[in-house]
């Protein structure tokens, strides 16, 4: 059985993809994994998620259906569940242009 610990992965891309896309939800509210390809450039969305889940964050999904030039698709969406959150507490860092945040290691109740 693997080791939950409630870390982020160590791998530098992975730490900060999952860290953008953590933040792409909180500000739009769910994510896609085309939207995550197109405006964070994360290939592989179902992974970071999952990263996520293992760090604590409580993210549902659920299967939406999409356009596609073939006609539709179904996908999946993923949101953050409201409630208590016990998944560390993710604030911005100020020195950082590119507004990522990170991991304080702190927990907090989520509206």
């Amino acid at each position: 059985m693997r080791d939950r610990s409630r870390t982020l992965p160590t791998r530098c891309s992975a730490v900060n993809q999952c860290e953008a896309v953590l933040a792409y939800i909180r500000r739009h509210g769910s994510i896609t994994p085309l939207e995550a390809l197109r405006e964070l450039g994360v290939n592989r969305l179902a992974a970071r998620i999952n990263d996520l889940r293992e760090s604590g964050h409580d993210i549902a999904s659920d299967l939406v259906d999409v356009q596609t030039r073939a006609g539709q698709s179904r996908v999946a969406r993923y949101t953050l569940r409201a409630g208590l959150d016990r998944s560390p507490t993710v604030a911005a860092e100020p020195d950082r242009p590119d507004g990522l945040l990170f991991d304080t290691s702190r927990f907090i109740e989520r509206p």
